[in-house]
């Protein structure tokens, strides 16, 4: 019960201030941050990672409990961050002073204290790579890859514009933004790599065959011991859903007419046969 409070009050406007001036440094801490488009299996993968007795999360996305950096919600466009992407880099306070302050206030969050490691999993944070890179102490990042086709259509069936009032959708975001959305996230990780920060890319669809050897790749990358607890015949519970690890690339393109699949094939072909997706 007093986490759950800690976590409302973190929220909100005055905890942010709070946990600004109270928290701690973190600089004894290696960052790991998960990047990815929405809908790729991010929050999964954040929760296998968990069972790490050196991993430390937060009960939420980091960007929900800081004034620091922002996130697309403010602008309307839930779940669509290159609608508002200069926003979010104009509004966002990436000195060192801001990345102190974003420490402080996420230090009082996670759920292991002494761990070594803190594992963040914002989606917007693809945006806001550049910032942690400059001041967050080499910080690694993993990259979180899912077919093009299943990404955009989960992004059309769980995006509600209208909650965040959002001027132009009222309903649904038609398919093609969900596939821009897609190709946005890849160029913006592409160009990350070739500043030369260490990125491992890891595909769900692996992850979702092989969970423990894909976690093996994932704690050597980030120079950790593995762990004993092996997750592929556990149940895990992501966004209400309780399951065991599985592909759920099929269910999604069955939700796609042929003409959503020629308008993901028009704006995101090039990436689509990269990656093999067919």
């Amino acid at each position: 019960m007093r986490k759950k409070l800690l976590t409302r009050f973190a929220r909100t406007r005055w905890g942010k201030k709070v946990l600004a001036r109270t928290g701690r440094s973190l600089d004894d801490k290696q960052w790991v941050f998960i990047l990815g488009c929405y809908n790729s299996g991010t929050t999964l993968l954040q929760r296998l990672m968990q069972v790490h007795p050196d991993i430390a999360v937060m009960p939420a996305e980091g960007v929900a409990f800081t004034d620091v950096v922002v996130r697309p919600e403010e602008y309307g466009w839930t779940r669509m961050w290159w609608k508002c992407v200069n926003n979010l880099r104009e509004d966002s306070d990436y000195s060192e002073a801001g990345a102190r302050r974003l420490r402080s206030q996420w230090s009082r969050l996670t759920d292991k204290p002494l761990a070594p490691y803190i594992l963040e999993k914002s989606i917007v944070n693809v945006v806001h790579a550049p910032f942690y890179v400059n001041y967050f102490n080499q910080p690694k990042f993993i990259h979180l890859i899912r077919n093009g086709y299943a990404v955009s259509e989960g992004i059309r069936r769980k995006a509600v514009p209208s909650r965040w009032n959002n001027e132009v959708y009222t309903d649904k975001y038609p398919i093609s933004l969900g596939a821009r959305q897609w190709v946005e996230t890849l160029e913006a990780v592409d160009n990350l790599k070739q500043s030369g920060v260490q990125v491992l890319e890891v595909h769900y669809e692996d992850l979702a065959a092989e969970p423990d050897a894909m976690l093996a790749k994932i704690f050597k990358f980030l120079d950790l011991a593995d762990h004993p607890v092996k997750v592929k015949e556990l149940d895990w519970k992501v966004h209400g859903t309780k399951s065991k690890v599985k592909d759920m690339n099929s269910k999604s393109i069955q939700g796609l007419s042929q003409k959503d699949l020629d308008e993901v094939t028009l704006i995101a072909g090039e990436w689509l046969k990269k990656f093999g997706y067919k």
